[in-house]
């Protein structure tokens, strides 16, 4: 007696005293088919293309993300391929300036996933990753945001301009407060204290507007 047993629309095996396996398209990397003389497995196919397992959470800038990112060495029908060791790279798709930092990158996938860890972006922005391998096909995160961080340091946005003794500059110093990547802070309220560098004497300015 035959039987024909179908997973999906890929799968038909038809059991007499051999079973014949044309394909499989299921989530599932491992799959049995039993018919009471033996067993046939079947396992993901050869390693295709890259999808991410957990997506980029975004943060501030400089700072490692509380969500880092991962992925999944995938075969043609999307099934994890376990055994896989594939490098996998990731790359701010489009950068305008600013750097992507992490722990290791390119990170060796291990189980068939490439973990990243302590990955930040310096400077603020809407950005999306991609994540490419050699032979495989390529993956674009979902994008995620990177805010200002911290104030770290100050910098003249202008720089004072002199002028007569006594009198007051026709251009007034501008100092701007930044984080550590030197994204201006624009919700920033520190005060800042101006020194005269060759006698040491200090001016505060009563209000020194934070502009670009």
């Amino acid at each position: 007696a035959s039987a024909t047993v179908a997973a999906t629309c890929y799968l038909t095996a038809t059991f007499t005293s051999t079973a014949s396996l044309i394909g499989l398209d299921h989530p599932d990397p491992s799959y049995s088919l039993r018919n009471g003389a033996g067993e046939v497995t079947v396992t993901a196919g050869a390693a295709n293309k890259l999808a991410f397992a957990s997506q980029p959470g975004g943060g501030a800038a400089a700072a490692a993300w509380a969500a880092q990112p991962a992925v999944t060495v995938q075969d043609t029908f999307g099934n994890p391929v376990l055994d896989a060791t594939n490098a996998v790279t990731l790359a701010i798709t489009t950068p305008d300036g600013a750097t992507l930092s992490c722990t290791a990158n390119p990170s060796a996938a291990v189980g068939g996933t490439a973990t990243f860890a302590g990955c930040a972006i310096d400077k603020t922005g809407t950005y999306t990753l991609t994540a490419s391998s050699p032979g495989l096909v390529s993956v674009t995160s979902v994008s995620f945001g990177i805010s200002s961080g911290p104030p770290t340091q100050l910098a003249f946005s202008t720089q004072p301009g002199g002028g007569l003794a006594g009198a007051s500059w026709p251009v007034q110093p501008v100092v701007s407060v930044l984080d550590a990547g030197g994204n201006r802070i624009a919700s920033a309220t520190n005060a800042v204290t101006l020194l005269i560098a060759r006698l040491g004497r200090p001016y505060t300015t009563a209000a020194i507007e934070e502009t670009m």
